[in-house]
């Protein structure tokens, strides 16, 4: 038993080693996964509300190894035979890798180090035999050696895993939290930022041509602990944080104030709640916002402007909800549309069932005009007999976040699952001579993949005659122009994040749209009228990417909003 303890502890600090070492590679990456993992605890109500951190991964890396050492090497570790010492290197190579790799695929860690991994589990089997072989043969620990031995190795691997983290960060959801207030006053960087010119590999959609290097990040300001969107209207910079302050840019006042009714993710925890959206009318005095309100539900507000521009807030009116019990993917995007003289509202499938978001009576999963432009559906319900909406523009998306319009298409990037992010570009033309609502792949289809989803609670019905709904998505689904995969060799992309088209005729990038990732450091510059995507490699911001807009006067210059609160300046190469 004690020969187990013993061993216990000395894979506990190797562990701890691997993943400080690890983690401290991706910074971006192993914020995720903390969250992701203090969320999961969260939705099926663990009982104890203890913050997640390196030990608790390493204890639990570290108990399953030794579960297996014990029934599976130490009763038969052999010192003497040349033969079977191979074999127990084996043994131990194996059972490290094979823990190991289980570990990481549960939490979900697909993007860090592999030369880290394989220089931690080749020292494995080199570290541990000859230590469990030692600890076999002083298992007697009433000797007074054996006692020393244990006494001096416990003590220098204390010493130098303080020694190493009074220098590291020793990771939790703690390491990566900002300040607490929500003031506006901004802050400058007090370090140097470089430029990155390492392009990780592509794997996605074959448009894909290279790689466009020199990207130099030229200014960050604090607004908030966390930002969501940024908007331009008539070349003014507004900034939404997640609380529900809408701040003017230009000198940095709140344009607005709502955070008494908004639900936000920060004090929430486990969910994707706050302000989201804002939308002026181009030439009437109002505009729109949307928000997660106190009960989870995705809320459109309608605002008057006074004589100076400013927001009359006793003429606030509700005109559109939609309930969010999941408390994640509402969208909540809102753009005006030139083309339709219209507003236009994102709306996720707020993970609902899929027999409600792709459902032609619901608003979940659909991008919806808000005002009076009308189309046609047919109905896609569990039962004949409804009445499908009037508002739909397309239908069968998962988290479409920055819908944007330029000239006469429709951008539309929509936030995939588990595999791949996926960028739709609609002609508006083309729409407007059908007038009849889209068709996109979800849940049926992730980006390019079949998820071979079969829809048995819901059916498409043409007078009064019911259809399979799986064989009419394949006949009209809207393919995406743009995709890409998550896991790549080198890095992990995890979130499409939409952006806007850079309209000067002086600019290298003409009519290119500028996208960007929510964890993986990059921007990607999409030719849309050739086809030719590629991507600009950013330096770790060792932030999270929410929101982007090109800049309206600075020249090839972009506004990207960070989940710490920042608002990125980055002039393209």
């Amino acid at each position: 038993m004690i020969v187990f303890v013993v061993l216990f502890v000395l894979v506990l600090f190797y562990n701890l080693f691997l993943y400080n070492f690890l983690f401290s590679n991706n910074l971006v990456v192993t914020k995720v996964v903390f969250e992701n993992l203090q969320n999961d605890l969260e939705r099926i109500g663990f009982p104890f509300n203890a913050e997640l951190n390196i030990y608790h991964i390493s204890i639990l890396s570290s108990f399953t190894i030794m579960l297996l050492l014990k029934f599976f090497f130490i009763k038969n570790i052999s010192t003497k035979e040349p033969l079977k010492i191979i074999v127990d290197f084996s043994k131990l190579f194996f059972i490290y890798a094979g823990s190991l790799f289980s570990i990481l695929y549960i939490l979900r860690l697909y993007s860090l180090s592999r030369g880290i991994l394989i220089i931690f589990i080749l020292l494995f089997p080199i570290v541990f035999y000859p230590l469990i072989a030692t600890m076999k043969k002083i298992e007697n620990l009433k000797s007074k050696k054996g006692w020393l031995y244990i006494t001096v190795l416990f003590t220098t691997l204390i010493i130098t895993f303080n020694l190493y983290s009074k220098n590291n960060i020793v990771f939790s959801i703690s390491s990566f939290e900002t300040t607490t207030s929500t003031s506006t006053t901004t802050t400058e960087p007090q370090f140097d930022i470089k430029t990155s010119d390492y392009c990780y590999e592509w794997l996605g959609s074959n448009n894909h041509k290279g790689c466009i290097t020199g990207a130099k990040v030229i200014n960050i300001k604090q607004y908030s602990d966390s930002l969501n969107n940024v908007v331009i209207f008539n070349n003014e910079i507004y900034i939404l944080d997640v609380y529900g302050k809408i701040i003017r840019e230009k000198d940095e006042s709140v344009f607005l104030d709502i955070s008494e009714r908004v639900k936000n993710r920060i004090d929430e925890g486990g969910s994707e709640a706050g302000l989201f959206g804002l939308a002026f009318h181009p030439s009437e005095e109002y505009f729109l916002v949307s928000f997660s309100n106190t009960q989870s539900e995705l809320i459109v507000e309608k605002y008057f402007l006074d004589n100076s521009g400013q927001p009359i807030t006793d003429t606030r009116e509700i005109i559109f909800g939609s309930p969010g019990p999941g408390g994640r993917h509402y969208s909540g995007n809102l753009i005006w549309s030139n083309y339709f003289n219209d507003f236009l509202l994102s709306v996720g499938d707020m993970i609902s069932d899929y027999s409600v978001y792709f459902n032609t009576t619901t608003s979940k999963g659909k991008i919806l005009f808000l005002n009076s432009y009308s189309t046609n559906s047919y109905l896609v319900s569990n039962k004949d007999g409804q009445i499908p909406r009037s508002d739909i523009f397309g239908f069968g998306l998962r988290n479409p976040w920055k819908t944007y319009e330029y000239k006469e298409n429709l951008f539309i990037p929509d936030i995939g699952e588990n595999t791949q992010e996926e960028l739709n570009i609609v002609s508006l033309e083309d729409f407007s001579k059908q007038n009849s609502s889209l068709v996109f792949g979800w849940p049926f289809f992730e980006a390019s993949l079949d998820q071979n989803f079969n829809a048995e609670k819901i059916k498409l019905y043409k007078n009064n005659i019911e259809y399979d709904v799986k064989t009419y998505v394949e006949e009209v689904q809207f393919k995406p122009s743009v995709y890409y995969n998550h896991e790549g060799p080198e890095n992990f992309r995890a979130a499409i994040i939409g952006g806007a088209v850079i309209d000067d005729p002086l600019s290298d990038y003409y009519e290119n749209y500028i996208f960007t990732d929510y964890l993986s450091n990059e921007l990607f510059a999409y030719d849309f009228k050739n086809n030719k995507l590629f991507t600009i490699p950013l330096p770790n911001l060792n932030t999270f990417f929410t929101s982007l807009a090109i800049h309206p006067t600075l020249k090839d210059t972009v506004l990207i909003t960070s989940g710490n609160g920042e608002l990125i300046q980055i002039q393209l190469p």
